[in-house]
This record gives structure tokens, sequence and C-alpha cells, in this order.
């Protein structure tokens, strides 16, 4: 488990030189300091325990530090942490897409992974852009 107290030069170049999101990058927000997560819980750098309102984007399906996932994701990395699928393959890949197709209509024969939502948007436009032009609709070429 990661933890550690910030130093007011952590904070310092956390202002100047990072963007938080939902926040303005010439007037940010004030930012709390974490130094540990669990569960709901999120545990400020001055000891107070805070519940994750936000549902931080997975904590609110398994929890902060979820052995079963932490010891699946260590099981990962020591094997192989990242490979990209620009024209390579590799078997976890290939197990998560033929799990992912089992729990989709039969209609649905493929899978694309892209790793985050912004880049899942890019490709659906991408691909919509890509099923019009294949049809002979060549006059769509913007959003």
């Amino acid at each position: 488990m990661y933890e550690h107290q910030l130093t007011q030069e952590d904070l310092d170049f956390d202002k100047k030189h990072i963007w938080h999101p939902y926040t303005s990058i010439s007037t940010p927000l004030k930012v709390y300091p974490v130094t540990k997560a669990e569960g709901s819980y999120l545990y400020l750098d001055d000891g107070t325990k805070v519940v994750d309102g936000m549902a931080s984007w997975w904590c609110v399906q398994q929890g902060y530090n979820n052995q079963r996932l932490n010891a699946a994701a260590i099981s990962q990395i020591n094997k192989m942490s990242h490979v990209m699928f620009g024209g390579i393959t590799h078997k976890a890949g290939i197990d998560f897409c033929k799990k992912l197709l089992s729990l989709l209509p039969d209609t649905l024969e493929c899978a694309l992974l892209a790793d985050s939502g912004s880049i899942s948007v890019d490709i659906a436009m991408k691909m919509a852009l890509k099923y019009y032009h294949s049809m002979g609709d060549t006059p769509k070429k913007g959003f």
C-alpha cells in the first residue's frame, strides 16, 4: 500500500505543473492530498477519513485496494505489464475478448480494446465514419 505524506514542495509542484480534471489551469481548485485508499474511503494527508463521494472510476464497484483485484493485477504485471495490440497479440488479450464477447449478443462479433473512455469515443466516431464510407455515403466527413 502506498502511503506518503506530501510536502509543501509536492503541493507547490502540483499547483504549478499539474492540470487536474474539472478545473481551470489558471485558477485551479484546491486539491486534497490523499495518502491511502481502502474500500470506499480515502484517507487525507492530515488523517481525515472521507467517503469517496465522486465514485472514482472503478472504486464504486470494487472498492479501493481490493485484494482480489490487486493480486490479479500483480500476477499479470509479473508476466507482462502492457503490450499494445498494434500488429501483435497475446493470450491475456485474447482470453479477455473471448469472455467479453460471450456476454454480448451474437450479432456483436468483434471487440476493440481501448485504454480510456475518451479513446473509446474517438474510436467509435471513426468507426461510424468508416461505416458510412463503406456503405457508399462518402459526403459524411465530420460530426
